[in-house]
């Protein structure tokens, strides 16, 4: 028995109508009826009580429709079980991304990530540095910011957002912050990166771009001990978002400028 005639008669039952059947095919009425009068040949039944104004499954319709769910559901779990086993993931993945993001957002999804594919090995290499993905063997890289390499297949995973932060300390015993050039006169902590130069860039409703040439005081490698020290009040930097997401939550530190967005480059950056 061909299937697409019991798809179309559990759909017949569902709508109680040849017309909408048809509509949702794309097909003629009459396509539908034949379809229907096909199988109750076949089956040597009559599926449905039929008149000018209306369509209702018969007492063996409705036997014969919990039936048939029954078997297309299981056909349907068939199918699923048999490409769940050819697409199957093994072998070894090599994944590259840099410390504190992978610590933070990455890590913690690895353990379901491995009980759903136990088949697969996973080498995780953590590091700031630019890795040579064919040098290294790196079968998927994480990396933020702007793609420096356009023969990379790519896709981004996440929008940046970036925050300008302080410690409560730093805002209650410095002077007030209230508009971009007042970052003029603070500590600016900055991490270096590509792409990343000595301006913060303002933007809102209200005005055009305002670009800030930050004088930066305190320079770091490790954005982590970047974040300890601003914490302390060693003065405002700019950061992700999924950086101190818990720490604004918790007012261990405070978005300075929550009416802009706020970026080191063009606003495009993601992860």
């Amino acid at each position: 028995m061909d299937i697409k005639m019991l798809l179309v008669f559990t759909e017949v039952v569902t709508l109680k109508s040849f017309s909408s059947v048809a509509r949702r095919r794309r097909v003629s009425t009459s396509s539908i009826s034949r379809i229907i009068s096909n199988l109750e040949s076949e089956l040597d039944l009559r599926l449905f009580h039929r008149n000018t104004r209306s369509l209702v499954p018969s007492e063996s319709g409705l036997i014969y429709y919990k039936n048939v769910i029954e078997i297309l559901q299981q056909l349907e779990n068939s199918k699923l079980e048999a490409k769940d086993v050819t697409n199957k993931i093994t072998g070894n993945l090599r994944l590259a991304m840099s410390v504190e993001y992978g610590n933070k957002i990455i890590v913690p999804l690895l353990t379901e990530f491995c009980k759903k594919h136990p088949n697969l090995s996973l080498d995780l290499r953590l590091s700031d540095e630019y890795v040579n993905l064919l040098e290294e063997r790196i079968d998927v890289a994480i990396r933020i910011g702007t793609l420096m390499d356009s023969a990379y297949i790519a896709k981004p995973l996440m929008q940046m957002k970036f925050i300008i932060c302080a410690s409560p300390d730093y805002i209650k015993t410095h002077k007030a912050i209230k508009m971009p050039k007042d970052t003029l006169d603070h500590n600016c902590l900055l991490l270096p990166t590509d792409g990343h130069y000595s301006n913060w860039i303002f933007r809102n409703n209200k005005t055009e771009d305002i670009v800030i040439p930050i004088s930066v005081k305190y320079r770091f490698n490790n954005i982590n001990s970047l974040k300890v020290c601003v914490k302390s009040g060693m003065g405002i930097t700019l950061v992700p978002n999924w950086l101190i997401q818990e720490d604004l939550s918790d007012g261990s530190l405070i978005d300075v400028f929550p009416e802009y967005s706020v970026s080191a480059t063009d606003f495009t950056e993601a992860v």
